[in-house]
């Protein structure tokens, strides 16, 4: 197969293109400001930069990605102007709920400046696909993505706020159209897939630094309860979920990088964990704790000395945290004693069983994407708290069929990867963290549903399609590199 060549390279002419024309947005950007509309401003100078990066990298999906990347936390607004999140993070087209208030969590997705980029990326995906169509990888991934998109938007017909089901599906189109195109980017260049993932490390430690802070910590260590910081976020509980996959990638380029550079790793693995400890997630903190125990065991069976104190010293660490933070979450919110009176996992409980006894009631008539909240057992709830069944009572039976398919399909890779890790055929450390991210998503999406959360979606499609290219790759099981 032909490797699909990229057009353009960022040479000094395309940086002294994008210098010009980004000092003439901000000139925009200031003219609103000073007749009094920051906020039009802003978004204005938003939507034009990223219209004009979108046109002019369409040639080149490389720079593309990095872009796209670099879009979705200001999209959010969780790193620049904080303080305009609600008005400044998306062109919202609310629409009025039937069954409950306006909800923040539930809303109708409007048009953000990541959407205009995953626009473009359609059309970098139209050029891989017809002018090189012997280089597209994973087409069975492509197929399957296209085939979930259609029966879900099917769903929008028996939606009670069609409106909100469009909006949703078509968030969903566009953020799997970005995974499809990073498919194509991760496994090629083993440079490229680092700075990929580096980047994507250091924009998940701007968007959830916020969470640490004084008071959070000084109430772990008191130990009488827990904060439950959120930072800028509106809920602890995503900065919590991003913390912990981040938190992997973290690990695994500490191990993968020498001294001093690793360093630099193991500092952003212990923030992640500090967000978590912070944001106080029982559901972030057992599932990281999970998959960095199985990465452990399996980085330890592959027979590779190399980086054992480092390790060693990691393990200490996390004891240390968990000693003397996480005990608090451990006593309060795990509490043998009183989780059978814990409100949350109650709540989830009857979701759960309200849910399935509303699908065998009508398995035809899906409440559609982003319409949970309407039927009557949903305890006033924007989702049901668990992926599969989110899936089968927003979208239908054939999706939620479709989505479990994928996630057996992704426990047997994993299955695989441990038993020849335990037949001492090393999979490669790219593959230990691939089968390990899995883990940790079976686990979180077992009782928690992001897919409407636009940046740590993303941010998981991200690390999901590093995952998937080293786990499903044409290339066998290699060694270690000594």
């Amino acid at each position: 197969m032909n490797q699909y060549q990229y057009k353009r390279t960022l040479d000094s002419k395309i940086a002294l293109t994008i210098l010009c024309i980004s000092l003439g947005i901000t000139a925009v950007a200031l003219a609103f400001y000073n007749i009094g509309g920051l906020k039009y401003g802003l978004k204005l100078a938003l939507v034009v930069w990223f219209l004009f990066l979108g046109f002019f990298l369409v040639g080149s999906p490389k720079l593309l990605t990095i872009v796209y990347l670099l879009s979705i936390p200001i999209a959010s607004a969780f790193v620049l102007f904080a303080p305009f999140y609600k008005e400044f993070g998306g062109f919202y087209v609310e629409t009025r709920n039937i069954a409950v208030p306006f909800s923040t969590l539930a809303r109708p997705d409007g048009v953000y400046p990541y959407n205009i980029i995953e626009f473009f990326i359609i059309f970098a995906l139209i050029d891989v696909m017809i002018d090189k169509k012997e280089s597209l990888k994973f087409k069975p991934v492509l197929v399957f993505t296209a085939l979930y998109i259609l029966f879900t938007a099917i769903s929008i017909f028996t939606a009670i706020n069609p409106l909100k089901a469009f909006f949703q599906t078509s968030q969903l189109a566009l953020s799997l159209a970005s995974f499809f195109l990073l498919l194509q980017l991760f496994g090629e260049n083993e440079n490229y897939d680092k700075w990929l993932i580096m980047i994507t490390l250091l924009l998940a430690i701007g968007v959830t630094i916020s969470v640490i802070n004084k008071d959070a910590i000084m109430t772990l260590l008191h130990g009488s309860w827990i904060s439950r910081a959120a930072g800028r976020f509106t809920n602890p509980n995503p900065p919590a979920l991003l913390a912990g996959m981040a938190g992997i990638f973290s690990f695994y380029l500490f191990l993968k990088n020498k001294f001093p550079l690793n360093l630099i790793f193991l500092a952003a693995f212990i923030l992640f964990f500090l967000v978590i400890m912070c944001a106080g997630s029982r559901n972030a903190l057992i599932s990281i704790l999970v998959s960095l125990f199985t990465f452990a065991v399996l980085y330890f069976r592959s027979n590779r000395k190399k980086g054992f104190l480092l390790l060693l010293l990691v393990i200490i660490l996390m004891a240390f945290f968990m000693f003397t933070l996480g005990r608090v979450i451990l006593m309060i919110r795990l509490n043998p004693e009183t989780l059978k009176y814990d409100t949350s996992i109650l709540s989830r409980l009857i979701l759960w069983r309200n849910s399935i006894n509303y699908f065998i009631k009508s398995p035809f008539k899906p409440f559609g994407p982003g319409n949970f909240f309407y039927f009557s057992g949903s305890l006033s709830m924007p989702f049901a708290h668990n992926f599969l069944i989110n899936t089968l009572v927003e979208s239908g039976l054939i999706p939620a069929l479709m989505l479990l398919v994928a996630m057996v399909a992704g426990a047997l890779r994993v299955i695989k990867v441990i038993i020849l890790t335990f037949k001492n055929e090393h999979p490669t450390l790219e593959q230990l963290v691939s089968a390990v991210l899995l883990v940790y998503l079976f686990l979180i999406l077992s009782i928690d549903q992001f897919l409407y959360d636009g940046s740590l979606w993303r941010f998981m499609l991200v690390f999901l399609a590093f995952a998937i290219t080293h786990l499903w790759r044409n290339k066998g099981i290699t060694k270690y590199a000594t």
